[in-house]
């Protein structure tokens, strides 16, 4: 497996009890703190899209969804004009 060129840098600052706990939870992992914390937040990030990019819906929002996609209303003045 080829390895992935890593030649981007991202700094941050923190206080020394954060670092100290952050050194800690990356010990315990067995990885560097760098590949520790990058580790966990491409995890939370992974996290924080999908919850924004997918939309979950209940059984009865879902039966309306598909209700109007098999039915939809007829097309407006404003949307006729917009296929002129």
């Amino acid at each position: 497996m080829a390895a992935i060129a890593k030649n981007n840098r991202i700094n941050i600052r923190v206080s020394d009890n954060d670092k100290e706990m952050l050194e800690l939870a990356a010990r315990y992992s067995k990885q560097s703190l760098s590949s520790y914390i990058v580790d966990i937040v491409l995890k939370q990030a992974e996290l924080d899209i999908k919850k924004n990019e997918t939309i979950t819906l209940n059984n009865e929002q879902r039966d309306l969804f598909l209700k109007i996609l098999d039915n939809p209303p007829p097309p407006n003045e404003a949307l006729k004009s917009l296929f002129k």
